[in-house]
């Protein structure tokens, strides 16, 4: 899609060519349009940036601020997570050399932060490389710990161990935390377990203020807790599960971890504690799913059969009403209802997953937010949104392509430059326009295939926890019948 985005700066550069003989007036007359763009991003209305921005133009109200308004948009892409769309918009800028010193700088960095999460982690280091000049203390503490991301992603880890000492100076609040973190897992990965369990201990002392902060602490002592498990240390474990809070993205894994704490120290009725409250949430939950299955676990071993009994049945119950929601689900994917609904959505920012669920049937709205957690399928669909808001942006250029033509002519005639004509722009973009809609309907079927693989997985892992409870329900069953015979 290279072409459509080069088609859309060209349009842009000749708007902003167009306006430069009074540069002083314009630049003032432009600056309440681009500071409403400023207000829109930073009071979280991205999805209304784009619109705006094409209105702007359209009416040539930007003027000298075309450039930085396309900055705005590539920021707020990448907020949306529509990095495609994002990383074209700074590539273009940045080819076109309209952008110089901390500008260009920054947009080197935002353009690597694009890279990393479409996992380009070679072109996402080549390009950090070249942030040299960031003058704003935070920034360049989310610059360095991006960097550490790109390092840990590649299996760099004595890079990033040498890159965090070397920089522990630019660090501020909350990029501390997580440059602590980053060091943890590098050391762990690279066989320094002390030393990263050291580390990560140190990072989960602080008290956090902020939301991400006090996620991150989650996060951190959760990792801890299974650390200690897989060094069979469950008696330290358990405090550091004990830290995690119970209405947070980790507490689920904190609840099955401390439950396995105390059964690897024989402690079954105290794992029964954790395990209990955990049953009691979203049976889609893995964690759930394996608590579901250990707690009749628990009854048997402390001799508890008739419970136990019971228990068992109540999770094949369970287990079985998933499987075939599961295979429901798996049905309507199949018979393309999913890639229907997502056709028919345009990207609004935080609202895109509710506009998804409210157009969905129940059978597929089930799954839709599990589905969206796994980074691949989230990536599909962030892609997809961006080459449906390209399609949207170049049938709003067509407009701007007729507003722009007395502009052309009189750049052709002044300077001499070999300006395409009106009639070949519209020509291009019609076949631009069938360009992207190719590239939707393929990317509206890897999402297809991609929700089927996924929820296949969870079939699959939950038929082993399906087999394990009726064995044991079997098992079961036979204490009891001895136990009444010998009775």
């Amino acid at each position: 899609m290279r072409d459509a985005n080069n088609y859309i700066v060209f349009l842009l550069l000749v708007a902003s060519l167009s306006s430069t003989a009074t540069s002083a007036d314009n630049s003032e007359q432009s600056r309440p349009f681009y500071r409403h763009l400023i207000y829109l991003k930073e009071s979280g209305q991205q999805e209304k940036i784009l619109p705006t921005v094409v209105k702007y133009e359209t009416q040539g109200l930007l003027k000298n601020e075309t450039i930085n308004a396309r900055l705005v948009l590539a920021r707020s892409y990448q907020d949306m997570g529509v990095y495609l769309k994002s990383a074209s918009i700074l590539e273009d800028l940045i080819a076109a050399k309209v952008l110089k010193g901390a500008v260009l700088d920054e947009a080197f960095f935002y353009l690597a932060k694009n890279y990393f999460y479409q996992k380009k982690y070679a072109d996402a280091e080549n390009v950090i490389k070249k942030t040299g000049g960031i003058s704003d203390r935070g920034l360049r503490s989310e610059r360095d710990h991006l960097f550490t991301l790109i390092f840990l992603a590649q299996g760099k880890y004595q890079e990033t161990q040498d890159f965090l000492r070397d920089n522990w100076r630019n660090v501020l609040s909350v990029w501390g935390m997580y440059s602590k973190f980053n060091l943890a897992v590098a050391m762990l990965k690279s066989g320094k377990i002390d030393q990263g369990m050291t580390l990560l201990k140190d990072a989960g002392s602080r008290q956090g203020k902020t939301l991400e902060e006090l996620t991150l602490l989650d996060k951190i002592n959760q990792v801890m807790g299974y650390l200690l498990i897989r060094e069979n240390r469950p008696d330290q474990s358990r405090q550091y599960f004990e830290k995690v809070r119970l209405q947070g993205g980790y507490s689920n894994l904190a609840l099955l971890g401390a439950g396995w704490a105390s059964y690897m120290l024989k402690q079954y009725n105290q794992a029964l504690v954790p395990w209990e409250e955990l049953i009691g949430r979203d049976i889609r939950d893995v964690s759930v799913q394996e608590a579901m299955l250990m707690v009749p676990g628990v009854y048997e071993k402390i001799g508890r059969h008739d419970v136990a009994a019971e228990r068992f049945k109540v999770a094949i119950d369970y287990f079985q009403e998933e499987f075939d929601r599961l295979d429901r689900s798996m049905a309507l994917i199949k018979n393309n209802e999913l890639s229907a609904i997502i056709k028919k959505t345009v990207y609004t920012g935080e609202r895109d997953m509710n506009v998804l669920l409210n157009l969905s049937s129940p059978g597929v709205s089930h799954y839709l937010r599990q589905l969206n957690e796994d980074k691949g399928f989230s990536k599909l669909l962030t892609d997809y949104w961006g080459l449906q808001s390209l399609s949207y942006e170049l049938n709003n250029n067509l407009v701007m392509v007729n507003s722009l033509e007395p502009s052309m002519t009189s750049i052709k005639n002044n300077t001499g430059v070999n300006v395409p004509t009106k009639s070949s722009l519209i020509q291009r973009s019609s076949t631009l326009k069938q360009e992207i809609d190719n590239a939707l309907e393929l990317a509206a079927q890897s999402l297809n295939q991609s929700a089927l693989h996924l929820l296949e997985a969870r079939k699959k892992h939950l038929s082993e926890y399906l087999i394990q409870a009726r064995l044991s329900l079997v098992r079961i069953y036979e204490q009891l019948e001895k136990s009444t015979q010998n009775g």
